[in-house]
């Protein structure tokens, strides 16, 4: 599988975003499957100390999401260093960089604040430019029936709300509800 799935939740909207948390999964667009999955919460402050940024609005958004969705973000939190290490590693024990297709939803938001991370702990992403796809233009010129993206777990948790959406990309391929 090539094709992966990644889904973050913040605390803004900025490329400089505190992200909470990573959910990722990979999927095959051939057979339809999910294949394996990726979880972790990280750090707030330890992006704080390197300049990310928290904003007021999306904390107040937060406040109104459910406890299930909130409490998933502090668990097991670790450090974002070793989160962003631990991703890459997973990512590339499981399909070489050059065969990678990394998805997010929005062209402005998952990967992109993920590129600015790993830049903020002084990394660089092991994605190519040229391998990445969005979502919402996806959704776009690919929803001839006007599917909808369902989530069968806990709505903004990153892990659940990837799954939904690859599996929307499977379904929007197949032509089925």
């Amino acid at each position: 599988m090539n094709d992966l799935m990644i889904d973050i939740e913040t605390l803004g909207t900025g490329t400089d975003a505190v992200v909470l948390s990573i959910g990722a999964v990979f999927f095959d667009i051939e057979t339809g499957k999910l294949g394996a999955s990726f979880h972790q919460a990280l750090d707030i402050q330890d992006q704080l100390d390197v300049g990310r940024k928290i904003d007021g609005a999306t904390l107040k958004w937060w406040v109104g999401q459910s406890s299930e969705a909130i409490g998933n973000l502090f668990k097991h939190a670790k450090p974002s260093r070793e989160v962003l290490s631990n991703f890459e590693i997973w990512v590339k024990s499981l399909t070489p960089p050059s065969k990678l297709y990394v998805y997010g939803n929005g062209a402005g938001f998952d990967i992109t604040i993920m590129e600015s991370l790993y830049k903020s702990f002084g990394g660089e992403h092991f994605w190519k430019y040229s391998k990445i796809m969005d979502l919402r233009t996806f959704k776009r010129f690919n929803n001839p029936k006007g599917l909808k993206i369902i989530n069968k777990g806990t709505k903004h948790d990153a892990l659940d709300d990837a799954k939904a959406q690859a599996e929307f990309v499977i379904n929007c391929l197949k032509g089925e509800e």
